[in-house]
Protein backbone atom coordinates (compact mmCIF):
# COMPACT_ATOMS: atom_id res chain seq x y z
CA UNK A 1 0.00 0.00 0.00
CA UNK A 2 1.43 2.92 -1.33
CA UNK A 3 0.72 5.55 1.33
CA UNK A 4 2.57 4.19 4.32
CA UNK A 5 5.60 5.88 3.65
CA UNK A 6 6.56 7.40 7.65
CA UNK A 7 6.53 4.99 9.60
CA UNK A 8 9.49 5.78 11.87
CA UNK A 9 7.43 9.37 12.18
CA UNK A 10 4.50 7.27 13.48
CA UNK A 11 6.57 5.40 16.27
CA UNK A 12 7.97 8.37 17.64
CA UNK A 13 4.48 10.07 17.69
CA UNK A 14 3.12 7.25 19.21
CA UNK A 15 6.16 6.58 21.80
CA UNK A 16 6.35 10.35 22.74
CA UNK A 17 3.57 10.51 25.67
CA UNK A 18 5.18 7.31 27.00
CA UNK A 19 8.29 9.05 26.89
CA UNK A 20 7.39 12.67 28.19
CA UNK A 21 5.34 10.73 30.48
CA UNK A 22 7.85 8.97 32.34
CA UNK A 23 9.86 11.79 32.96
CA UNK A 24 6.56 13.40 34.16
CA UNK A 25 5.83 11.14 36.38
CA UNK A 26 9.19 11.49 37.97
CA UNK A 27 8.37 15.31 38.64
CA UNK A 28 4.87 14.19 39.60
CA UNK A 29 6.01 11.52 41.90
CA UNK A 30 8.63 14.23 43.85
CA UNK A 31 6.18 17.25 43.87
CA UNK A 32 3.59 14.46 45.41
CA UNK A 33 6.00 13.68 48.15
CA UNK A 34 6.58 16.98 48.95
CA UNK A 35 3.28 17.46 49.67
CA UNK A 36 2.82 14.38 51.33
CA UNK A 37 2.23 16.15 54.80
CA UNK A 38 -0.40 18.71 53.42
CA UNK A 39 -2.61 15.70 51.97
CA UNK A 40 -5.09 13.81 53.42
CA UNK A 41 -4.79 10.07 53.56
CA UNK A 42 -8.33 10.02 51.42
CA UNK A 43 -6.34 12.31 48.34
CA UNK A 44 -3.26 10.38 48.84
CA UNK A 45 -5.02 6.99 47.49
CA UNK A 46 -6.83 8.63 45.07
CA UNK A 47 -3.32 10.11 43.55
CA UNK A 48 -1.84 6.99 43.89
CA UNK A 49 -4.43 5.24 41.74
CA UNK A 50 -4.42 8.48 39.12
CA UNK A 51 -0.65 7.87 38.79
CA UNK A 52 -0.68 3.78 39.00
CA UNK A 53 -3.45 4.10 36.02
CA UNK A 54 -1.05 6.29 33.80
CA UNK A 55 1.78 4.01 34.52
CA UNK A 56 -0.19 1.18 33.37
CA UNK A 57 -1.80 2.67 30.09
CA UNK A 58 1.95 3.73 29.07
CA UNK A 59 2.87 0.21 29.78
CA UNK A 60 0.67 -1.38 27.73
CA UNK A 61 1.52 1.51 25.16
CA UNK A 62 5.10 -0.05 24.99
CA UNK A 63 4.01 -3.51 25.15
CA UNK A 64 1.68 -2.76 21.83
CA UNK A 65 4.51 -1.29 20.13
CA UNK A 66 6.86 -3.65 21.19
CA UNK A 67 4.11 -6.37 19.51
CA UNK A 68 4.61 -4.85 16.15
CA UNK A 69 8.31 -5.64 15.88
CA UNK A 70 6.56 -9.39 15.51
CA UNK A 71 6.19 -10.23 12.25
CA UNK A 72 2.98 -12.58 12.84
CA UNK A 73 1.41 -9.92 15.12
CA UNK A 74 2.09 -7.63 11.71
CA UNK A 75 -0.62 -10.15 10.06
CA UNK A 76 -3.65 -9.79 12.49
CA UNK A 77 -6.74 -7.79 11.76
CA UNK A 78 -6.13 -4.90 14.41
CA UNK A 79 -2.76 -4.13 12.87
CA UNK A 80 -4.28 -4.45 9.35
CA UNK A 81 -7.24 -2.32 10.54
CA UNK A 82 -4.67 -0.24 11.65
CA UNK A 83 -2.80 0.69 8.31
CA UNK A 84 -6.26 0.81 6.46
CA UNK A 85 -6.58 3.88 8.57
CA UNK A 86 -3.68 5.07 7.79
CA UNK A 87 -3.86 4.59 4.25
CA UNK A 88 -7.09 5.99 3.90
CA UNK A 89 -6.62 9.31 5.76
CA UNK A 90 -3.09 9.84 3.94
CA UNK A 91 -3.35 9.25 0.68
CA UNK A 92 -0.42 9.34 -1.27
CA UNK A 93 -2.24 9.74 -4.80
CA UNK A 94 -0.61 12.67 -6.87
CA UNK A 95 0.52 11.71 -10.05
CA UNK A 96 4.13 13.40 -11.14
CA UNK A 97 4.32 14.19 -15.53
CA UNK A 98 7.12 11.44 -15.48
CA UNK A 99 4.63 8.83 -14.25
CA UNK A 100 1.79 9.99 -16.54
CA UNK A 101 4.05 9.56 -19.18
CA UNK A 102 5.29 6.24 -18.42
CA UNK A 103 1.80 4.96 -17.63
CA UNK A 104 0.92 6.20 -20.93
CA UNK A 105 3.23 4.67 -22.88
CA UNK A 106 2.59 1.17 -20.64
CA UNK A 107 -1.21 2.03 -21.63
CA UNK A 108 -0.46 2.13 -25.16
CA UNK A 109 1.40 -1.03 -25.04
CA UNK A 110 -0.85 -3.12 -23.47
CA UNK A 111 -3.97 -1.66 -25.74
CA UNK A 112 -2.39 -3.82 -28.10
CA UNK A 113 -1.94 -7.23 -26.23
CA UNK A 114 -5.45 -7.25 -24.57
CA UNK A 115 -5.99 -8.48 -21.06
CA UNK A 116 -6.46 -6.89 -17.90
CA UNK A 117 -5.24 -4.14 -15.93
CA UNK A 118 -3.73 -5.57 -12.36
CA UNK A 119 -2.91 -2.98 -9.75
CA UNK A 120 -1.00 -4.84 -6.93
CA UNK A 121 -1.39 -3.55 -3.75
CA UNK A 122 -4.23 -1.47 -4.30
CA UNK A 123 -4.50 -0.36 -0.67
CA UNK A 124 -7.54 2.23 -0.39
CA UNK A 125 -7.45 2.84 -4.16
CA UNK A 126 -4.55 5.49 -4.35
CA UNK A 127 -3.75 4.31 -7.21
CA UNK A 128 -6.10 4.64 -9.81
CA UNK A 129 -5.97 7.77 -10.29
CA UNK A 130 -2.05 6.76 -11.89
CA UNK A 131 -4.28 3.78 -13.73
CA UNK A 132 -6.10 6.22 -15.49
CA UNK A 133 -2.84 7.88 -17.14
CA UNK A 134 -3.10 4.49 -18.73
CA UNK A 135 -5.67 5.67 -21.19
CA UNK A 136 -6.49 2.16 -21.67
CA UNK A 137 -10.55 2.51 -20.40
CA UNK A 138 -11.60 -0.38 -22.51
CA UNK A 139 -9.25 -3.26 -20.40
CA UNK A 140 -10.94 -4.21 -17.07
CA UNK A 141 -8.95 -3.16 -13.74
CA UNK A 142 -8.28 -5.92 -10.82
CA UNK A 143 -7.36 -4.43 -7.76
CA UNK A 144 -5.16 -6.96 -5.47
CA UNK A 145 -4.96 -6.04 -1.91
CA UNK A 146 -4.87 -8.70 0.90
CA UNK A 147 -5.94 -6.39 3.78
CA UNK A 148 -9.70 -6.54 2.82
CA UNK A 149 -9.90 -3.46 5.68
CA UNK A 150 -9.09 -1.11 2.46
CA UNK A 151 -11.56 -2.05 -0.10
CA UNK A 152 -14.52 -0.48 0.68
CA UNK A 153 -12.62 2.84 0.49
CA UNK A 154 -11.27 1.49 -3.01
CA UNK A 155 -14.22 1.22 -4.18
CA UNK A 156 -15.85 4.32 -3.65
CA UNK A 157 -12.51 6.11 -5.06
CA UNK A 158 -12.57 4.01 -8.21
CA UNK A 159 -16.27 4.83 -8.16
CA UNK A 160 -15.32 8.74 -8.05
CA UNK A 161 -13.09 7.66 -11.00
CA UNK A 162 -15.33 6.15 -13.23
CA UNK A 163 -13.74 3.07 -13.37
CA UNK A 164 -15.05 -0.40 -13.51
CA UNK A 165 -12.81 -2.51 -11.02
CA UNK A 166 -12.86 -5.92 -9.38
CA UNK A 167 -11.19 -7.09 -6.24
CA UNK A 168 -8.85 -9.86 -5.58
CA UNK A 169 -7.12 -10.90 -1.81
CA UNK A 170 -4.03 -12.51 -3.60
CA UNK A 171 -2.32 -12.68 -7.10
CA UNK A 172 -2.22 -16.38 -6.99
CA UNK A 173 -6.28 -15.88 -7.80
CA UNK A 174 -4.94 -14.31 -11.26
CA UNK A 175 -4.56 -16.68 -14.30
CA UNK A 176 -1.44 -17.27 -15.74
CA UNK A 177 -1.23 -15.22 -18.74
CA UNK A 178 -3.61 -12.95 -18.76
CA UNK A 179 -3.18 -9.88 -18.01
CA UNK A 180 -1.68 -7.17 -20.23
CA UNK A 181 -1.06 -3.97 -17.52
CA UNK A 182 0.25 -4.59 -14.22
CA UNK A 183 0.85 -1.82 -11.45
CA UNK A 184 3.35 -1.54 -8.78
CA UNK A 185 3.44 1.98 -7.23
CA UNK A 186 5.77 1.33 -3.37
CA UNK A 187 4.92 -1.92 -2.76
CA UNK A 188 7.33 -4.64 -3.59
CA UNK A 189 8.95 -2.59 -0.34
CA UNK A 190 6.57 -4.42 1.83
CA UNK A 191 5.89 -8.01 0.19
CA UNK A 192 7.68 -10.91 2.11
CA UNK A 193 9.37 -12.24 -0.78
CA UNK A 194 10.40 -9.97 -3.19
CA UNK A 195 11.82 -12.10 -6.05
CA UNK A 196 8.74 -14.94 -5.38
CA UNK A 197 6.37 -11.61 -5.81
CA UNK A 198 7.99 -11.09 -9.47
CA UNK A 199 7.93 -14.11 -10.30
CA UNK A 200 3.88 -14.34 -9.86
CA UNK A 201 3.84 -10.70 -11.42
CA UNK A 202 5.65 -12.60 -14.52
CA UNK A 203 3.47 -15.50 -14.85
CA UNK A 204 0.61 -13.83 -14.79
CA UNK A 205 1.11 -11.03 -17.66
CA UNK A 206 0.54 -12.40 -20.77
CA UNK A 207 3.35 -12.64 -23.77
CA UNK A 208 3.68 -8.85 -24.74
CA UNK A 209 2.60 -7.34 -21.63
CA UNK A 210 3.98 -4.37 -19.68
CA UNK A 211 5.12 -4.38 -16.06
CA UNK A 212 5.24 -0.68 -14.18
CA UNK A 213 7.03 -0.18 -11.56
CA UNK A 214 7.37 2.95 -9.31
CA UNK A 215 9.32 2.39 -5.90
CA UNK A 216 11.49 3.34 -3.46
CA UNK A 217 15.01 1.53 -2.99
CA UNK A 218 18.03 1.13 -1.35
CA UNK A 219 20.40 3.89 -1.01
CA UNK A 220 24.12 3.37 -2.35
CA UNK A 221 25.92 1.15 -0.66
CA UNK A 222 28.00 2.57 2.22
CA UNK A 223 26.28 6.09 1.72
CA UNK A 224 25.39 7.96 5.28
CA UNK A 225 21.82 7.39 3.76
CA UNK A 226 21.88 3.54 3.55
CA UNK A 227 23.50 2.88 7.09
CA UNK A 228 20.13 5.35 8.03
CA UNK A 229 17.76 3.13 6.17
CA UNK A 230 19.63 0.08 7.91
CA UNK A 231 19.32 1.20 11.21
CA UNK A 232 15.65 2.30 10.85
CA UNK A 233 14.85 -0.69 9.01
CA UNK A 234 13.35 -2.55 11.44
CA UNK A 235 11.03 0.43 13.01
CA UNK A 236 9.72 1.07 9.46
CA UNK A 237 8.47 -2.34 8.76
CA UNK A 238 7.14 -2.69 12.07
CA UNK A 239 4.90 0.57 12.10
CA UNK A 240 4.49 0.44 7.93
CA UNK A 241 2.99 -2.72 6.90
CA UNK A 242 7.07 -4.66 6.88
CA UNK A 243 8.01 -1.66 4.62
CA UNK A 244 11.62 -2.74 4.15
CA UNK A 245 13.87 0.58 3.11
CA UNK A 246 16.44 -0.81 1.75
CA UNK A 247 15.83 -3.51 -1.24
CA UNK A 248 17.49 -3.75 -4.25
CA UNK A 249 14.47 -4.03 -6.44
CA UNK A 250 15.89 -3.09 -9.42
CA UNK A 251 18.14 -5.69 -9.39
CA UNK A 252 15.19 -8.57 -8.40
CA UNK A 253 13.82 -7.34 -11.55
CA UNK A 254 16.78 -7.49 -13.95
CA UNK A 255 16.75 -10.99 -12.72
CA UNK A 256 13.81 -12.16 -14.61
CA UNK A 257 14.07 -12.89 -18.47
CA UNK A 258 12.21 -9.84 -18.77
CA UNK A 259 11.88 -8.94 -23.29
CA UNK A 260 13.14 -5.17 -21.89
CA UNK A 261 13.73 -3.41 -19.23
CA UNK A 262 13.62 0.54 -18.80
CA UNK A 263 14.50 2.19 -15.23
CA UNK A 264 15.61 5.34 -14.23
CA UNK A 265 16.76 6.22 -10.86
CA UNK A 266 15.81 9.06 -9.55
CA UNK A 267 15.09 11.01 -5.91
CA UNK A 268 12.44 11.54 -4.92
CA UNK A 269 12.18 15.43 -3.02
CA UNK A 270 11.72 15.82 1.19
CA UNK A 271 10.70 12.22 1.56
CA UNK A 272 13.92 11.08 3.99
CA UNK A 273 15.34 7.72 4.38
CA UNK A 274 12.73 6.93 1.33
CA UNK A 275 14.60 9.38 -1.15
CA UNK A 276 15.43 6.85 -3.61
CA UNK A 277 13.48 5.64 -6.11
CA UNK A 278 13.27 4.07 -9.44
CA UNK A 279 10.15 4.41 -11.60
CA UNK A 280 10.30 2.11 -15.17
CA UNK A 281 8.36 -0.90 -17.23
CA UNK A 282 9.30 -4.30 -18.13
CA UNK A 283 7.83 -6.47 -20.84
CA UNK A 284 7.35 -9.76 -20.88
CA UNK A 285 9.11 -11.74 -23.81
CA UNK A 286 6.35 -12.82 -26.71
Amino acid sequence: MPAIRWGTATLLFALAPTWTGTFGTRHVAMTEASRAAKQRPESDRSGSAERGGKLLIRGLTLAFTAGLFIPQVRKQDAYLWYIAQVDRFNPDNQVSVAEAELLKRAGAMASKVGGSVVDLGSGSGNDFLTLKAAEAPDLPVLAVEPNRFTWEKAASEAHDLDLSVSFAADLEEVPSSSCALLLTRRVLCSVDDEHAALMEIYRVLKPGGVFVFIEHVAAEDGSPLRVTQEVLRPVQQAMANNCDMARDTEKEIRALPWASVECVAYDEAFNGPLTPHIRGLAVKAG
